[in-house]
């Protein structure tokens, strides 16, 4: 004797449209994190292209002596020069502003030091005007 078992797998209407529901939002979900992701590669391509710019331009002061690097500011506190448009690697427009001034740190002991020059480059990003990197070093006559 055999018996045989006959079952029913349906689903109602409600339980279907709550399963859909739950895909359709994990769905979702899934795809924010794939667009943010996509943002924030974008921004970071961003940032390490103008800290690349901000790099090289700096190595071209390292590579000078310390007479050729021209103070282009009355104090560290003026305004900085204008800046100027430089295409990246990733073909974006960035403004680069290089700041130069002449300052006198002081020591631990509370005394001035020797004069130096400060260079300070900024690079901004032209679309969205948003600072992407700020790169600053100091020269003093005894290393060039």
């Amino acid at each position: 004797m055999t018996t045989k078992v006959h079952a029913e797998a349906g689903f109602t209407l409600v339980e279907l449209l709550i399963a859909m529901t739950l895909m359709a939002i994990g769905i979702a979900a899934i795809v924010a994190g794939f667009s943010s992701g996509v943002f924030a590669i974008g921004r970071a391509s961003q940032a390490s292209t103008g800290a690349a710019i901000a790099d090289q331009q700096m190595e071209t002061y390292r590579q000078e002596p310390y007479s050729a690097i021209i103070v282009n500011m009355a104090t560290c506190a003026s305004p900085a020069p204008a800046a100027v448009p430089q295409t990246g690697s990733d073909g974006r427009t960035y403004l680069v502003t290089t700041a130069i001034c002449a300052t006198t740190p002081s020591t631990s002991g509370g005394t001035s030091g020797e004069q130096v020059k400060q260079v300070t480059i900024t690079v901004v990003d032209k679309v969205t005007n948003k600072t992407l990197v700020t790169e600053s070093s100091t020269f003093d006559s005894l290393t060039g």
